[in-house]
């Protein structure tokens, strides 16, 4: 039954209201109905409560003064009444928005026009929800979701520089120059590289070389190269001729298969793809400047490599290369010291022997790669990484950075003075001073060393002597370090002691070096012929047989075998001889096996003293 459209009665009016008033309220929106002049014709009592409008100020129906209400408690007051002078122009339009105010709330924005049936705009409805609660929860949301990438990232990051460290640690080991040594210790390096690139497996093919061919003795080149598999299998294989592999032996770059599959410029590896291998990259093994091979890493998953991951199998890479470097310099020589036993002549055997000396320069000078390659590598990592790396990281890094330079510029300090001993420049300088403090700045620099809390020093409280400061401090260093590097626990002992006092009472002669402040040279009347230090550990000892040529250069006992120390170059007691000689004085070694040793040298203590007037025996107060 159709009805007239005309007004509603009064009391269905009025339900409709009331029901319509109820929605409104029942809402958690804020809801406002202004008239297309801009009049306020409704709102609910969320919308007064959200801007904490009073109500009279509503129900006047004048919308400036709302405004004016609302716009002192926006963040950006010009945007927000931009926006509603804009959708008062464009009635049709609808808009939602963000709003932020000053309390730290934020609001969502709704607004659309009210239209009649007869399709008119009849004003314009704004809803406002308060979305503060949600925004923090989004937001601690993605804080922890980054916190967690974050961590995530740093423990990567962590592991691959633990990788890195075992590896510097690996080739920094004494290594035997044969088979299963350089296999395992090259196998090695590969697992620490597939495990810090999350990689499927690793491989290392070594480019011909003579110094290769005891890995797999009797097995012709024409086999192919030497692969080497992260289990340490060694086996021969060809390699492709225009496979990435070849490219990289013969140019040495590093090179990325992103896809197995792929048409690429060295055409698709159809095995590798069918094995599951998604993608794989080589880097080379450089070392003086010539290419000793490849190293290789599968992934089971297409994989672009980020620079992050180029610049660690860079690193491995660079391990393995100084790796391979020792296992090469070690058989050249080997091959000189064969060489040399077949020489009969005298002369013969000299020159053999020089170039043994030579190679054996060669290979101290290649021990400077370790420190070199473990300061390159956290250097780089530090630049690469410094924003994101904790403070404890970085100082480790730093502290690692400071000993790898220390070992290194020890090490290049020992080399230079070794070459001017042996073209006769071991120049020296001597001077009078009080010898006691001195000793104490030279001991002072191994106390914070591992097994520095080992040392005891026995001295008076000062004593003269006449030598160079610098050289002898040298000198005592060598000897300290020399115990300390072949006696693996115990108390090392440094005694001074002084040689040939003469009697109180006689005038001192006009060379004579005299100190103050301990009461055996209080007397100016004392004077010193020389002193005499002393090193003795508690370490294996020599037999009467090797005492005479523990000072020769290059010379390093049988001691050292069996000892868990990193042999040093043998030039260490060579050079301590040479210094105190230089200075007039002499050396000596008081040693039975398997009770320590005690090394010694004996300085003038005046201008002119040398080693015929310190050849008396040496009294010691101390015993």
């Amino acid at each position: 039954m159709s009805r007239d459209p005309q007004p509603l009665a009064g009391a269905e009016l009025d339900f409709q209201k009331s029901l319509l008033q109820a929605q409104n309220e029942a809402s958690p929106d804020g809801i406002l109905v202004v008239s297309p002049e801009g009049r306020i014709l409704s709102y609910n009592r969320r919308f007064a409560d959200l801007w904490g409008l009073n109500p009279g100020v509503l129900d006047t129906g004048e919308d400036e003064r709302a405004l004016s209400a609302v716009l002192d408690q926006l963040l950006d007051p010009e945007e927000f009444l931009s926006r509603i002078t804009y959708l008062y122009a464009h009635p049709a339009e609808t808009a939602t928005d963000s709003l932020r105010l000053k309390d730290g709330r934020s609001f969502e924005r709704y607004s659309a026009p009210v239209r009649g049936e007869d399709g008119n705009i009849y004003g314009r409805v704004w809803f406002f929800r308060d979305v503060t609660d949600r925004l923090a929860a989004e937001a601690a949301r993605a804080a922890l979701i980054r916190e967690q990438a974050a961590r995530e990232n740093a423990l990567q990051r962590n592991a691959r520089l633990r990788s890195l460290h075992e590896a510097a640690l690996t080739i920094a080991t004494p290594m035997r120059a044969e088979p299963g040594a350089v296999a395992s210790l090259l196998a090695g390096i590969t697992r620490l590289a597939v495990d810090a690139l999350k990689g499927r497996d690793g491989r290392i093919v070594l480019a011909e070389h003579p110094a290769w061919q005891a890995l797999l003795p009797g097995t012709p080149p024409e086999d192919g190269p030497i692969l080497l598999d992260h289990a340490g299998h060694l086996r021969r294989s060809p390699q492709r001729a225009n496979g990435v592999t070849q490219h990289v032996l013969d140019e040495g770059v590093l090179m990325l298969v992103e896809d197995t599959a792929a048409e690429t410029g060295f055409g698709p590896y159809p095995a590798l793809a069918a094995a599951g291998i998604g993608s794989f990259v080589v880097a080379p093994l450089v070392a003086a400047q010539h290419v000793l091979g490849a190293l290789s890493v599968t992934f089971n998953h297409q994989n672009p490599l980020d620079y992050e991951d180029r610049e660690a199998l860079a690193l491995f890479a660079a391990h393995a290369a100084a790796a391979l470097e020792r296992v090469r310099l070690e058989t050249e020589r080997q091959d000189a010291l064969r060489d040399l036993a077949t020489r009969d002549a005298e002369a013969a055997a000299l020159r053999q022997l020089d170039r043994l000396k030579s190679s054996l320069l060669l290979m101290i000078s290649h021990e400077l790669r370790t420190p070199l390659t473990l300061i390159h590598g956290y250097a780089e990592l530090l630049q690469a990484r410094a924003g994101t790396l904790s403070e404890e990281a970085a100082r480790q890094m730093a502290g690692r950075i400071h000993s790898g330079s220390t070992q290194l510029a020890r090490l290049v300090d020992g080399l230079l003075d070794f070459a001017r001993i042996q073209h006769g420049q071991a120049l020296v300088e001597p001077e009078p001073f009080d010898l006691v403090p001195a000793l104490e700045e030279v001991l002072a620099e191994f106390r914070s060393r591992p097994g520095g809390d080992r040392l005891v020093v026995a001295a008076p409280h000062a004593l003269p002597v006449y030598a160079d400061r610098m050289r002898l401090g040298q000198v005592i260093s060598n000897l300290v370090e020399n115990a300390l590097t072949y006696a693996p626990s115990g108390p090392i002992v440094v005694r001074v002691e002084a040689l040939g006092d003469e009697a109180r009472g006689a005038a001192p002669a006009p060379d004579a070096v005299v100190l103050a402040g301990d009461d055996s040279w209080d007397d100016p009347r004392v004077r010193v012929a020389g002193v005499r230090v002393s090193v003795s550990d508690s370490g294996p000892g020599l037999p009467a047989e090797e005492q005479p040529r523990v000072w020769d250069s290059f010379y390093r006992g049988a001691r050292v075998a069996g000892l868990n120390v990193a042999p040093g170059s043998g030039n260490g007691l060579a050079m301590v001889k040479a210094l105190v000689e230089a200075h007039g004085g002499r050396v000596g070694l008081e040693s039975v096996p398997e009770q320590g040793a005690t090394f010694w040298i004996e300085l003038p203590g005046r201008a002119g003293a040398g080693a015929a007037q310190l050849a008396a025996p040496a009294t010691s107060a101390s015993g």
